[in-house]
């Protein structure tokens, strides 16, 4: 009898159950700012402010990016003409090439463009550089995370209502309170970084 064949990684599998970890620390780390309204907590002592009340915080709408942003094609589209080698590490100066690139990247949105190169060649080692790289999403992000809601919002008891809704085209996202907050929390959503949104359902 031979040896077990190992079969190869799914890295569709391996991209989910990555994407549901980063999303659930994410989601948590939201929730306890979102509780106390973005604020950090006071020391206690003498003199001090008594504690605000928690926000009375029930619902999120989980945006779910469908497209990157303009600044992000261009890093991936530049990535995409470097040599990966058999262990998926990017071959090249990259960063340079993204330095000099002169269109699709202001400078503003330099630092930004840098930090999600290194990120993405980061991630390459993980799942390979087609999945990496990919301009979109290899499985549906909203039927995952609405799929796996016990898991992403366990330990939250007060949370009774949860959705996952495209950050783009979706009309249900115009029936949330506080439309200022929803623009912001929906438009930094990008594939693979959903974003969180707490309220207080009416």
């Amino acid at each position: 009898m031979g040896w077990p064949v190992v079969e190869e990684e799914n890295h569709i599998i391996s991209s989910t159950f990555g994407f549901l970890q980063d999303t659930k620390h994410q989601i948590r780390l939201d929730y306890d700012k979102a509780k106390s309204g973005g604020k950090k907590g006071k020391k206690k002592g003498k003199g001090a402010a008594p504690a605000e009340p928690e926000k009375p915080i029930d619902s999120i709408a989980v945006f779910v990016g469908m497209n990157f942003l303009t600044f992000q094609k261009k890093v991936l589209d530049i990535m995409q003409t470097f040599e990966f080698d058999s262990s998926n590490v990017i071959q090249g100066d990259y960063i340079k090439a993204i330095r000099e690139c002169k269109e699709g990247i202001t400078k503003k949105e330099m630092g930004f463009a840098l930090k999600f190169a290194a990120f993405k060649a980061k991630e390459a080692e993980t799942i390979g550089k087609a999945a990496a790289l990919a301009t979109e999403s290899a499985f549906d992000e909203v039927d995952v995370i609405n799929t796996n809601c016990p898991f992403l919002f366990e330990n939250m008891p007060n949370i009774k209502n949860t959705k996952a809704l495209k950050a783009e085209g979706d009309d249900a996202v115009n029936a949330l309170p506080n439309q200022d907050a929803v623009k912001i929390a929906r438009e930094a959503a990008v594939p693979g970084k959903p974003t969180a949104y707490f309220y207080a359902a009416a």
